[in-house]
């Protein structure tokens, strides 16, 4: 109706500013990631990986941080473990990313990160979950997009 009318001009700075951090995010952790290299000449080293641990304790903290300043009276209306899970998940997923990455091209890490909904668009169907065609259609446009921008 007039009210969803009314909201979208308010999404577009949002979807705009969101596009443009993520894309600044992708180039950072890249150069991130090459700075700390281990290189043949040097002694070998894993600093990527540690930046990247210091990276996910940071943000268990300010997180934390943040929790505790809004205060225990937020009600949460999720399982707590089902958010570790899937965090540590996610976490693991960035160490992962921050052992390989310095050592895959830029191009290569950004059809990686895309083929993620896919993957999981596959193993939830193996779960039992079942998607609309919608849903698939737009898997395969974001896969062809991805594929299309690395040729």
């Amino acid at each position: 109706g007039e009210s969803s009318a009314a909201a979208m001009p308010s999404i577009v700075p949002l979807f705009i500013v969101t596009t443009v951090v993520s894309s600044l995010n992708t180039v950072y952790f890249k150069r991130m990631l090459n700075c700390y290299k281990s290189s043949p000449e040097v002694q070998p080293h894993d600093y990527a990986v540690f930046v990247s641990v210091f990276d996910i304790l940071l943000w268990a903290v300010l997180m934390s941080g943040a929790q505790r300043a809004r205060g225990a009276s937020s009600v949460l209306r999720f399982s707590r473990r089902s958010l570790l899970k899937a965090a540590a998940v996610d976490q693991l997923g960035t160490v992962l990313a921050s052992m390989g990455g310095a050592y895959v091209p830029g191009q290569m890490q950004v059809l990686l990160n895309q083929a993620v909904l896919p993957i999981t668009m596959i193993l939830s169907f193996a779960l039992g979950r079942h998607f609309h065609a919608r849903q698939v259609a737009g898997a395969a446009v974001v896969m062809a997009g991805a594929i299309s921008a690395v040729r």
